[in-house]
């Protein structure tokens, strides 16, 4: 949905603005940012493969390659690919921008770091595209975003895209951006795909997923794993709630017969390749990941999903829902939890999703969802009721809370506060200096 609007600028601006071939980093016309080095680089793929049909219609005038000041005879609409993990920046940046590009699919840190360096301009940009912006807006990548925000010397147009819109994030579209800044929704924010059916198996009576005293699953739970792989053929894709829980999945469905592989952030960036790629060639049937692969990653064949667990941000288990049931296709969702282990507000936050995505809800998840008020203050009452417009909460756009709280904002508040604590007033004051064009807190 966003690189046709890419290309259509390439396409408008080529021939418009001169540029030193010679200086390969005073580039490009359009950036976009991506959370994950496998999200970009599959919108790079996808980018090359749009680019190369454009290109063999040759959309150019006639000597339009000899009267331009950019060097892209061989490659017209060159995208580069700026990630960490891909070996010297300085060689990365070599390949990827040498002799010019029309555009840019990177990470933030790869972003910065190359600006920093003066290895990138943005002075030609004219689009910025915010791939998973909840991702990028999140507080772990504000400084890395204020750097890039504040690079650009043109005015410009930012698009925003995410399949979850948190309150927060339509009040920054709002408030921080353009008097016309427009927010369309193909379905509701925040709501799983009604054609993924989704199942929730509740385990009792057991601290964890890892057995107390071993480097192994609890059996329990590696039964519930390969039941669920049963509901439909695959390719499947399982999640954990970390690496060192994906390592032993992976581990128990090797014990079990299962070829499968394991996707995180703690392998190295060849064997993160890899194992994506056996799993998009079939030569596995399982692919074990963390949430690094939960956004944006589109594997079209998988039918069937598993989530060892709920993610910390029930946004993130929308996500990982939403890794089938793409194209109109019908798709399944297993959901294993642990019953003691579940909070309140995310036991809330659970049950408004499943209602809103029309789903059967177990008798004990509605029992456990305290829809009755406990404490007299309103707020256990709750579940996805409306309250002067909002519904559910107002910063992180969970359905079974109020704002009041939300454990994702008190989290972002004190991680906020211990980064002031350890700088000085005269840090403090750069960085709101720096910060051209933007206006508003994060």
């Amino acid at each position: 949905s966003f690189l046709i609007p890419a290309l259509l600028v390439s396409l408008s601006l080529i021939s418009k603005i001169p540029v030193n071939p010679n200086n390969f980093h005073d580039f490009p016309f359009f950036l976009i940012l991506s959370p994950s080095r496998e999200l970009a680089k599959q919108t790079h793929a996808i980018y090359s493969s749009l680019a190369s049909h454009f290109s063999q219609k040759n959309p150019f005038p006639a000597g339009f390659y000899q009267s331009s000041t950019r060097d892209i005879s061989n490659n017209p609409l060159k995208c580069g690919l700026l990630t960490g993990g891909d070996g010297s920046i300085y060689a990365q940046c070599e390949r990827e921008l040498s002799g010019g590009v029309c555009g840019v699919i990177g990470t933030p840190g790869r972003i910065v770091d190359c600006i920093q360096r003066k290895l990138l301009s943005l002075n030609s940009c004219r689009l910025l595209i915010l791939d998973e912006v909840d991702r990028l807006l999140d507080v772990k990548f504000e400084s890395e975003m204020r750097l890039i925000l504040d690079a650009f010397q043109n005015p410009k147009q930012i698009l925003m895209f995410s399949a979850t819109m948190a309150k927060s994030i339509q009040l920054f579209a709002e408030n921080a951006l353009r008097d016309d800044t427009l927010i369309l929704y193909a379905d509701k924010a925040g709501i799983a795909n009604a054609l993924v059916t989704q199942k929730v198996i509740g385990i009792d009576y057991l601290r964890g997923f890892i057995q107390s005293g071993s480097d192994r699953l609890e059996d329990v739970v590696m039964k519930e794993i390969l039941k669920g792989l049963e509901r439909s053929a695959p390719p499947c894709l399982v999640f954990g709630e970390n690496g060192k829980v994906v390592d032993l999945i992976v581990l128990g469905l090797l014990e079990a017969g299962v070829r499968a592989v394991g996707l995180h952030g703690g392998k190295e960036q060849m064997e993160r390749d890899e194992s994506v790629k056996r799993f998009r060639d079939g030569k596995v049937e399982v692919l074990v990941c963390s949430d690094v692969a939960a956004k944006g990653m589109d594997f079209e064949r998988v039918r069937n999903v598993i989530s060892v667990g709920l993610p910390k941000e029930t946004e993130n288990y929308v996500h990982r829902v939403g890794r089938t049931g793409r194209n109109g296709r019908r798709g399944v969702c297993t959901l294993i939890v642990l019953k003691n282990g579940m909070r309140k507000e995310v036991v809330g936050d659970l049950v408004g999703l499943l209602k809103a995505s029309k789903q059967k809800i177990p008798g004990w998840l509605l029992e456990m969802s305290g829809e009755e008020d406990e404490t007299g203050d309103g707020e256990d009452a709750f579940v996805g009721v409306e309250v002067g417009g909002i519904v559910g909460c107002a910063y992180c756009g969970g359905l079974g809370h109020r704002i009041g709280k939300c454990t994702r904002l008190k989290m972002d508040v004190e991680m906020i506060e211990k980064d002031k604590l350890g700088k000085s007033a005269d840090q403090l004051n750069a960085d709101r200096s720096n910060t051209r064009g933007y206006a508003g807190d994060w």
